[in-house]
């Protein structure tokens, strides 16, 4: 079976639903392609495809039907990513970033970073016809120009060009000539004589044919669109409606000139001046749309950019297998091989020098001890001591001592690689409204012209005499009134910026549909081992022989339990020296425990009734040790080597540091919260005391777990599961909220979300806050249209004699899209501001002044607007001063030495900061807070950095 290949592309040209419905429908059709996702937001699109298809045959597809698609790896103006092997030391780093910022003829920018060896350039090719192999090459011969050792490879390109800005400013310079052409229409439109002269005529034809040459310059996409999709399909969209509203009304003036006496006089109205104006105010609308919609792409991309940053390019491998005792037998100097971070296999041992990233996940081998800052993937403290036996992470910074790691991946399996696939599904998945919505835009256009068409005839049997001036009028304000764009915007900003917001918190949401579930969840289901506990050896009863003590039991306990990702493997690999495990074979895990052969002997590990099911006697010695751990509050696991049972283990639960406030939140918001495990009553109970809560199940199976679950939800429950995604898999995925917690592994994209740490309240409030915003566009939208078109269709004639008109229908039109644009960008300060209140850090409004204040604050019109152009800006100042801040610390990346100071606007009269912020991920918030030591201490805010 050929394996399929997954293609991004950036598509320009989408206006609506029924735009990005129509790609995916044509798509889908298509034999190659296995799968398709659309994000009109972004105008991102993400086709998966036979191996043997090349994105070429997707692009040609996509503007058969009227688009163009650009394949974000074969972009012309674009970043390159390159792997610099044999770069040694930051001397030769600068001296390449020197000779690469003199190439301006073909290079905007450099940045080298000795750090993950790597290269990112961004080129300046512009011309669409040009191709970058030149480029390349040429690039790579001025790499190594630098120095003969170092041989650069490209990697990966990201599509850096500036497409989203000429679309916004290809619909302003449209709007622009309309706006030009309509001026001298609007001044002579009193001096413009009637067409029953041979010099009316003139003049009108010669204004109907400048008014023709505007249309095609300015609306050519509309007509173009409108026909081939007639033409090719035929089906109807957005452009169908601006195409049907403008020819219409140019064909009547025409005929207007052409046969003046088959209207009355009073029916002789040009609507030249009309057709520009309605595509002028079409073309700005666009316009702000566009810009909108870029912004929000490129705060997508921001978080695929940081991780690919963080991501080394080149590894350093010890030649050969790790075996035991091989660093003691070769020398590393004469073993080390570089190689590309994709060709480090499970298994190899790489060198990590210091100030430089991990290429892949792995455990330290060496006795030594470093410091390792993590923070952006594990959500862990940012400066972690490790030493051996314990485990780090790709992309995770090794500050102080060279250490050996033992990779537990391969190098293309590793973490960042997967955040990053997962950033990108995300942001192009969507909710079930959504999905409903793709089902409206379908028919929505047909709608609206029969709704036209009907308009039409209710005017020539109903309406005043003249009628025909009344039915143009009318059918071109149906027409140009209901946009299905305001519709198929109203969810996919919403979420993408929630998406982006909680990334930045650490919360990694794999599917949109997440965000509706959380909206609704009134129960939440906690496993404890690994969730809110973490499993620490706390004692070792041995009785199996004089042959066994603690230290080999503890070496082929930890030789076997290395293969795994559970909580409690991993506690048993942290407790025992690593370069001392034997060798393992045959591996293999159940709901109860695992088994393999380790250094030849066969090895069971887990629950007393795992050794049962094997038929393996338990003495009652083990029996009553289970019993006294029991007491103590400890999960008791048995060892068997050789079909004996040689040891117990007792286990301590350390409780995570966030997990008792994580309930009491919970509680407080009426929230249901249950614990589910598979461990014995009494230590689970022993938890549960400690965090609050009442409602223990215990001696779970996996499965047990699963039907638990689905007991909840059958009795009415929104039920969210709690776990590490891994023991719990089948609980997680059977709730209506899967939530995975720890560091982003392969395990935890199984769930619906992946969290660093326990802060599930925030999640579900800024899902809360999402779908409220989801609605409120919605509700816009369909109360506008209803509302325009009952205006337009001319009921509202015979009660106040007013029909809305084309212009003003058109005006129509793009305010709902820019309404929906603008209410979804201020989600992101609404998300600041409810996540603050529920922090503490801001007073929630209780008076009805304090209410409307807040109301206006997020609605106003000027506060719209600024936040339309940004919707990151600076949270409200709080109103409780800010407790003392903490003595400061100096924080800056080693080996760097730089940093971005920013002055901070006074407070208080005579009062100055400074805030140092490391060069580090731009996702991380925190910012170090050192106060002028010339000035008198006060209290400080923290600004937020987005």
């Amino acid at each position: 079976m050929l394996e399929d290949k997954t293609f991004y592309f950036d598509v320009v040209g989408m206006t609506c639903t029924a735009c990005s419905s129509t790609i995916v429908s044509v798509l889908e059709s298509e034999k190659y392609v296995k799968e398709i996702k659309v994000n009109l937001a972004t105008n991102r699109a993400i086709v998966v495809v036979s191996k043997d298809t090349s994105p070429q045959t997707v692009i040609k597809a996509i503007e058969e039907l009227g688009f163009k698609a650009f394949w974000i790896d074969d972009a012309n103006d674009k970043t390159l990513h390159y792997a610099l092997l044999g770069l040694e030391n930051s001397q030769e780093a600068d001296k390449i970033q020197k000779i690469l910022r003199s190439k301006k003829e073909y290079i905007k920018n450099c940045e080298v970073n000795f750090s993950t060896q790597t290269a990112t350039i961004t080129t300046c090719v512009r011309n669409d016809k040009v191709r970058t192999d030149a480029i390349i090459q040429q690039i790579k011969k001025d790499i190594q120009s630098a120095g003969k050792k170092i041989s650069p490879r490209l990697i990966r390109s990201i599509t850096t060009d500036d497409r989203g800005q000429k679309e916004h400013s290809l619909y302003l310079r449209k709007a622009i000539i309309n706006a030009l052409a309509g001026v001298p229409l609007i001044l002579l439109s009193g001096f413009i004589p009637l067409p029953l002269t041979f010099t009316g005529q003139l003049v009108g034809l010669l204004i109907g044919g400048a008014t023709l040459g505007v249309m095609w310059q300015t609306g050519k996409e509309f007509y173009q669109g409108a026909w081939r999709e007639f033409v090719d399909r035929r089906s109807s969209n957005m452009n169908t409606l601006i195409a049907l509203g403008t020819g219409s009304a140019w064909f009547y003036s025409m005929l207007l000139i052409l046969a003046p006496a088959l209207f009355p006089v009073a029916a002789l109205q040009y609507q030249f001046l009309a057709v520009n104006m309605i595509l002028g105010i079409v073309n700005l609308g666009k316009c702000v749309r566009a810009y909108a919609q870029e912004q929000t792409k490129n705060k997508v991309q921001k978080l695929a950019q940081v991780y690919v940053n963080l991501q080394p390019q080149i590894a350093r491998r010890v030649k050969g297998k790790y075996t035991p005792g091989l660093l003691d037998k070769v020398d590393l100097n004469k073993h080390i091989e570089q190689i590309n971070y994709l060709e480090i296999q499970k298994g190899d041992i790489i060198l990590v020098d210091p100030n430089v990233r991990f290429p892949v996940e792995g455990i330290i081998l060496n006795k030594v001890e470093t410091v390792v800052d993590q923070e952006t993937l594990t959500g862990e403290a940012k400066y972690c001591n490790k030493g051996q036996g314990d485990e780090v992470y790709s992309g995770s910074l090794n500050t102080k001592n060279p250490v050996l790691i033992l990779a537990t991946r391969n190098g293309a399996d590793g973490q960042l690689t997967s955040v990053i696939k997962d950033v990108d599904k995300s942001t192009t998945s969507k909710t079930s409204i959504s999905k409903l919505v793709d089902r409206l835009a379908v028919v929505f256009v047909p709608t609206i012209i029969g709704v036209a068409a009907l308009t039409a005839l209710g005017w020539f049997f109903l309406g005043p005499v003249p009628v025909l001036p009344w039915i143009i009028k009318s059918t071109m304000s149906v027409l140009l009134c209901a946009c299905p764009c305001a519709l198929g915007l109203a969810t996919p900003i919403s979420t993408t910026i929630s998406m982006y917001k909680q990334f930045n918190m650490g919360i990694l949401v794999h599917d949109a549909s997440a965000l509706e579930a959380a909206a609704n969840i009134d129960t939440v289901v906690f496993d404890k081992t690994g969730t809110l506990t973490k499993p620490v050896v706390n004692d070792v009863f041995i009785s199996g022989g004089p042959e066994w003590n603690k230290t080999n039991v503890m070496q082929y306990v930890a030789s076997l339990e290395k293969a795994f990702d559970h909580p409690i493997a991993k506690s048993f690999v942290a407790e025992n020296s690593f370069v001392d495990l034997l060798p393992c074979s045959e591996q293999s895990k159940d709901a109860q425990g695992v088994s393999g052969k380790v250094n030849g002997k066969s090895m069971l590990v887990g629950s007393l009734s795992h050794l049962q099911s094997k038929e393996i006697r338990v003495r009652r010695s083990f029996k009553d040790q289970e019993a006294r751990n029991a007491e103590k509050g400890l999960t008791s696991v048995y060892v068997a080597i050789d079909g004996k049972c040689v040891a117990v283990v007792g286990l301590k639960h350390d409780i995570r540091s966030d997990a008792k406030k994580t309930i009491r939140d919970l509680q407080k918001r009426n929230i249901d919260v249950f614990m589910l495990t598979g461990d014995k009553k009494e230590p689970a109970t022993s938890v549960a005391k400690v965090l609050g809560i009442k409602k223990i199940y215990a001696e779970h199976t996996s499965e047990m777990k699963a039907e638990f679950i689905t007991k909840l939800k059958n009795k009415g429950r929104c039920v969210a599961m709690v776990g590490d995604g891994i023991n719990d898999l089948q609980a997680v995925r059977a709730a209506d909220l899967g939530i995975a917690v720890g560091s982003w592994t392969h395990a935890s994209s199984a769930a619906h979300v992946a969290i660093q740490r326990l802060n599930i309240v925030p999640m579900l409030i800024i899902a809360k806050e999402t779908m409220k915003n989801i609605h409120q566009n919605l509700y816009w939208t369909g109360f506008y249209n209803l509302l325009s078109l009952t205006a337009a269709t001319g009921l509202l004639y015979p009660l106040f004699g007013f029909v809305l008109h084309p212009v003003i229908a058109s005006v129509s039109m793009g305010l709902s899209s820019i309404f929906v644009v603008v209410n979804s960008s201020r989600l992101g300060d609404k998300i600041n501001y409810a996540v603050d209140i529920f922090e503490g850090k801001l007073k929630e409004p209780t008076t009805f002044i304090e209410k409307i204040k807040h109301s206006f604050s997020f609605s106003g019109l000027f506060s719209a607007f600024e936040v339309f152009f940004s919707f990151n800006k600076e949270i409200p100042t709080p109103t409780d001063p800010d407790p003392e801040p903490e003595p400061y610390q100096e924080a800056t990346e080693p080996n760097k030495g730089q940093q971005v100071i920013f002055s901070a606007p006074r407070r208080r009269a005579g009062e100055t900061f400074q805030f140092n912020v490391a060069p580090v991920s731009p996702l991380l918030h925190k910012v170090n807070v050192r106060r002028d030591p010339q000035q008198p201490p006060s209290s400080v805010s923290t600004p937020r950095f987005s």
